[in-house]
């Protein structure tokens, strides 16, 4: 599973979002941008979810 870490991000504080991520068994992707990846790093999520594509289908 993969999941995105928003470095700068003030709503969700980045520790808790890597404490989840471990917690689920997540690999994740660190995007330096705030709450919104989608809107400041659309490249970095485009990425992601490309990447986590491929691996269902190679399943």
């Amino acid at each position: 599973m993969h999941d995105g870490l928003a470095t700068k991000d003030h709503a969700v504080h980045p520790d808790l979002q890597r404490w989840v991520s471990k917690h689920m068994g997540a690999t994740v992707t660190k995007a330096g941008s705030s709450h919104g990846p989608m809107l400041f790093q659309p490249n970095v999520v485009i990425d992601v979810i490309r990447k986590a594509a491929a691996a269902v289908q190679s399943d």
